[in-house]
């Protein structure tokens, strides 16, 4: 939480940012910079209100704008440049804006480093502010420090690890950052170059629409490095991927693994967790993505699992509720496997399974038998689709939540189809 009287000018719901210190193994193990361990605290360890209290007097209260916090900071490291008394007054200053520890708890790292960036043969200071501000402390030839910053997105940030990461030669900073909501932590993970003149990320999360954006983000995270099987650089793994409120619905972990492509680290790999996934209602999930892919026998195979694969119990990974919602689940997967044998052409499989559903499935029959009738009546798969969805827009799964939809965005799973049949209207 934030005192009230402090705009929260550097705040983003549902993102975090993380800096901390990073061990390394093997070749890049011996340009980490590590600190020695009497400047500070470990990154977990927590501060009585006793010592902020005795504390406070010596430092310059914080600012409530950015800009002139990292003015202050700059003139008290002019003054004062031991890197123990720079971690008291970011402590400090933490401790006025963060009323709760939840995020430094979940964070790993230090405030503040020293090392050598640039490759100048000068150590500069590195300090996270509280705002999630990287600030860079680059010693003129006057003696006294220039200050470069970074911009996080979220609250509360950690130097992670300070290493030559991609094997380019040149010294990369990873940034850890924390928000915390009622129930949910999140991580954010940035890998910055940095120079006097500016900042360039390193670490690129892409959207569905294709836009660059800086970190990635993931909820109830825990963050590695692992070297490539490829070469001497490093991978990111991050994985987690679960929201603890209660209402969440069906849930899975997952693993994502970012990987350094010569310019930047993408994403290279994304896998979930795979006892959770052998529950019908993920398989039939994993159907449709095949089935939005163009997969069309693999996405057989998983509805047909979804369909036979025994129902678990409410002890199993990933059930959340839906232990009565074995039928539905059913009912939509064979749904999407007539849809899917008439994309393939194969009339009779389409029309056998079909039968199948009105024998089997009972009520939930009725979005088959919507489709069939429109799409025997006007040979348009769109058109049957909409048939589908409209009478199937009022079901839901058993034990769904805010993470789950309706059912009637989960059959028919190809947006073209809908916007050719709007458009035809």
């Amino acid at each position: 939480m934030i005192n009230n009287t402090i705009p929260r000018f550097l705040a983003v719901s549902g993102l975090f940012v993380l800096l901390g210190a990073y061990s390394g193994c093997g070749a890049a193990e011996s340009i980490v910079v590590a600190q020695p361990p009497e400047l500070l605290a470990p990154p977990r360890a927590r501060v009585s209100p006793a010592t902020y209290s005795s504390i406070a007097p010596q430092f310059p209260q914080q600012p409530t704008d950015p800009a002139d916090a990292v003015e202050a900071l700059r003139a008290f490291v002019n003054a004062n440049d031991d890197p123990r008394q720079i971690g008291k007054l970011i402590a400090a200053w933490e401790h006025q804006w963060i009323s709760s520890s939840q995020e430094q708890e979940f964070m790993t790292g230090t405030v503040v480093e020293t090392a050598d960036i640039d490759g100048d043969n000068q150590k500069e200071l590195l300090i996270v502010l509280p705002g999630a501000q990287l600030v860079v402390l680059d010693p003129a030839t006057d003696k006294t420090y220039q200050a470069s910053t970074y911009q996080f997105r979220d609250l509360l940030a950690r130097i992670w690890r300070i290493a030559d990461i991609n094997n380019d030669g040149r010294i990369e900073i990873a940034a850890q950052a924390a928000s915390c909501g009622a129930h949910t932590c999140s991580l954010t993970v940035n890998v910055l170059h940095w120079a006097p003149k500016g900042y360039t990320d390193l670490l690129i999360w892409t959207p569905e629409d294709n836009s660059a954006f800086p970190g990635v983000t993931m909820p109830s995270a825990t963050a590695t490095w692992r070297k490539s099987a490829a070469g001497a650089e490093q991978e990111l793994v991050l994985q987690g991927g679960l929201l603890n409120s209660e209402g969440v619905g069906a849930q899975r972990e997952y693993t994502e693994v970012y990987a350094w492509n010569g310019s930047e680290y993408r994403l290279k790999e994304h896998s979930y967790d795979p006892v959770a996934s052998q529950h019908p209602y993920f398989k039939f999930i994993d159907g449709n993505q095949a089935f939005v892919d163009g997969n069309y026998q693999l996405a057989i195979e998983r509805y047909l699992a979804s369909i036979t694969t025994p129902y678990p119990g409410n002890d199993s990974l990933g059930d959340a509720g839906l232990e009565n919602a074995g039928p539905i689940i059913a009912a939509a997967a064979r749904f999407q496997l007539m849809l899917t044998y008439l994309q393939l052409g194969n009339d009779e499989r389409a029309t056998a399974t079909y039968r199948q559903s009105q024998q089997r499935d009972g009520d939930y029959a009725s979005w088959s038998q919507a489709f069939w009738q429109v799409y025997l009546d006007q040979n348009d798969i769109a058109a049957g689709c909409a048939a589908a969805t409209e009478a199937a827009q009022k079901a839901y799964l058993p034990g769904s939540g805010y993470t789950t939809t309706p059912l009637s965005t989960l059959i028919c799973p190809q947006i073209e189809w809908q916007a050719e049949h709007e458009n035809s209207q």
